[in-house]
C-alpha cells in the first residue's frame, strides 16, 4: 500500500514538473514571437520611406500643336515607396494624355496637366501654340517721294499663327520712317529696308523703300521715255 501511494505521489510531482516545464515553454515561445515581431515591424518600416512629394517635369512649357512631347515625374526622396499615380488634363482638346508619360497636342490653347500619388499632387501649365511660318508681303519694293506715305501690305502664314502680330522697324529713319502699323513717310532722298518680323523674330521679311525727290509719276515716266529711246 505504501508503494503504491509513493508511486501515485512521483506520478503527480512529474505531472507537474511537466506541466511547469511546458508553461516555461509556452512563455518562452511568446517572448521569442513577440521579439521576432517587433524585429519584423522594425525591419519593415526601416524599408518603407514616405513620398514626400512629386514634380512633372517638361523640357519646355510652349508646345507646337500636333508635337508629341515626353514628360516625367520626379519623386522626393527618389527611393520613396509608393503604388501607382494618374495624370490628367484639364482640356483634352489642347492636350491629351496618351500614356503615363507622352502627350498629344491637339489644338492651340492653354491646358493644365495634373499628376497625383500616394495623397501627392503636381501641376504644370501648358501653353500649345500654332508656330508662324513666313511673312508675305504685297511688295518687296517700294517707290515713294518725300513725304509721301505708304501702308505695307504684309501678311503672317499660317493665319491662326499664335504670334501673328507684326511689328516694323526701318534701318534708315533718315530716309524713311515706319510706325507700329507699318505706315511709311518718305523723309529725304535714298533707300531703306523696312524689316517686318513677329514677336521673337521667329519668322522676318523686308521691303526696299526708295525715296526720291521728284514725284513719282515723273521719274517713271522719264524711265519709260529711256527705255524707248534705247529701244530706237
Amino acid at each position: 500500500m505504501n508503494k503504491r501511494k509513493r508511486c501515485k505521489k512521483n506520478r503527480k510531482q512529474k505531472i507537474k514538473i511537466i506541466i511547469v516545464l511546458v508553461c516555461v515553454m509556452i512563455f518562452i515561445c511568446g517572448i521569442i514571437s513577440i521579439l521576432k515581431f517587433d524585429q519584423i515591424r522594425i525591419f519593415v518600416l526601416s524599408k518603407f520611406i514616405k513620398l514626400e512629394r512629386i514634380e512633372i517635369v517638361i523640357e519646355n512649357e510652349t508646345i507646337e500643336v500636333g508635337e508629341n512631347v515626353a514628360f516625367k515625374i520626379k519623386y522626393y526622396p527618389e527611393n520613396a515607396n509608393f503604388y501607382t499615380y494618374t495624370v490628367e488634363s484639364s482640356n483634352d482638346e489642347v492636350i491629351k494624355v496618351k500614356n503615363d508619360n507622352m502627350l498629344m497636342e491637339n489644338e492651340k490653347g492653354y491646358a493644365t496637366l495634373s499628376v497625383e500619388c500616394d495623397g501627392k499632387e503636381s501641376k504644370r501649365g501648358i501653353n500649345v501654340i500654332v508656330r508662324a511660318k513666313e511673312i508675305s508681303l504685297q511688295d518687296t519694293e517700294k517707290k515713294i517721294k518725300i513725304g509721301e506715305k505708304y501702308q505695307v501690305i504684309a501678311n503672317i502664314i499660317p493665319s491662326e499663327a499664335s504670334e501673328a502680330e507684326l511689328y516694323y522697324l526701318s534701318d534708315n529713319e533718315e530716309v524713311a520712317k515706319v510706325n507700329q502699323f507699318g505706315e511709311v513717310e518718305g523723309i529725304k532722298d535714298g533707300e531703306a529696308i523696312i524689316n517686318v518680323f513677329n514677336k521673337n523674330k521667329e519668322v522676318q521679311n523686308e521691303i526696299k523703300i526708295i525715296v526720291l525727290k521728284e514725284p513719282v509719276e515723273k521719274i517713271e515716266l522719264n524711265e519709260k521715255k529711256s527705255k524707248k529711246n534705247m529701244v530706237s
